[in-house]
């Protein structure tokens, strides 16, 4: 057939050559293309210690409000169940030793940084007088304050600025120091930091930027309070999957218990040394364990550790996560009532 082709019409004889050879060509170079899939590693860790910390001494009705992790120390904010009760901060070390006792002037008190110097920044929000800072030193001594007439939802610290978020879609970088004028170096619009979404415990400054958590997607995004420039991320994770579906169902009216323990998908948020995100899931069951996602700087699931929730040899000790916070590579879940278990990374 290619024969009679050639004679009679040598130019579509020499075409259909050039296209068998083009097929040939493509069949040859032309290999198996596969999509890589990250595959977290799963590390089952125990508590290698456990305590609790009584902060109920001075209000029966007290519980940890906020919880946070430093080298120097583990921080809580505890109140009253109560609007109007007035609040403390406690300084522990790793031991569950208290080490600092700050009772707070006044009701409303929300969120805490500890500054690089060891001296400690709280905001209070009272809706009739607005909200203040207030800053103090080591032994827990007040040093300066100043007034702030919005509500701050978040606020965090960056080089010698104060970075505020403020409800619905606004933030801002104010000098500092706190005992003089603050003036708005910048601000920046876009970060959703309604009190369903994300809240002070889940925000955590690295290397990289500012993590902000939407607590019932799980979806990331980080900020860079200097430009302004924010990046968007979406964890691939079955447990996070898994605890999304949990909150919508709870959400949607399921019946109270048929969902144990579900609040937000994520529950906290924490910060280690490398840049590494770790996200505490919600439900977990407390005689079995606690999944935690390690993520790293790009949103991928590096590892998936699963915490034992009660101490071995002591069933007495149960620990029921809130916060989550992370020192000299050690892990410390925190729990409302004042429980703490720690496991090595």
């Amino acid at each position: 057939m290619f024969t009679r082709v050639l004679k009679s019409s040598p130019r579509l004889a020499i075409l259909l050559l050039l296209m068998a050879v083009l097929v040939i060509l493509t069949r040859i170079s032309t290999k198996p293309v596969f999509t890589a899939v990250n595959v977290p590693e799963t590390v089952s860790l125990r508590p290698i210690g456990a305590y609790r910390i009584d902060v109920t001494q001075a209000d029966p009705s007290q519980v940890i409000a906020n919880a946070r992790v430093y080298e120097s120390g583990l921080y809580l904010l505890a109140k009253g169940r109560d609007q109007h009760a007035r609040s403390v901060l406690l300084r522990t070390d790793f031991t569950g030793r208290t080490s600092l006792t700050i009772p707070l002037p006044e009701a409303g008190a929300t969120s805490f940084r500890v500054l690089p110097s060891g001296n400690l920044v709280l905001y209070q929000y009272q809706r009739l007088a607005g909200g203040t800072f207030r800053e103090y030193n080591g032994q827990g001594i007040e040093i300066g304050s100043t007034a702030e007439q919005r509500p701050v939802r978040a606020f965090l610290f960056s080089g010698n600025h104060l970075v505020r978020f403020f409800p619905g879609f606004s933030w801002d970088r104010v000098m500092l120091p706190l005992s003089s004028a603050m003036e708005v170096s910048s601000a920046g619009t876009g970060v959703a930091v309604t009190p369903e979404v994300i809240v002070e415990a889940e925000q955590a400054q690295g290397r990289s930027g500012v993590w902000l958590i939407d607590r019932t997607t799980g979806r990331l995004s980080r900020l860079d309070v200097t430009s302004g420039v924010r990046t968007e991320f979406t964890v691939h994770s079955p447990d996070l999957d898994q605890s999304v579906a949990a909150y919508e169902a709870l959400r949607k009216g399921a019946p109270k218990g048929s969902v144990p323990g579900a609040g937000h998908a994520v529950l906290s948020g924490a910060i280690d040394a490398d840049d590494s995100l770790y996200l505490a899931l919600s439900p977990y069951k407390i005689r079995d364990h606690a999944v935690i996602l390690q993520v790293d700087r790009f949103g991928i699931v590096q590892r998936r550790l699963l915490c034992s929730l009660a101490s071995e040899g002591d069933s007495a000790v149960r620990i029921d996560p809130t916060y989550i916070g992370i020192a000299a590579k050690h892990l410390y879940l925190v729990s409302y009532s004042g429980q703490i278990g720690v496991f090595s990374l």
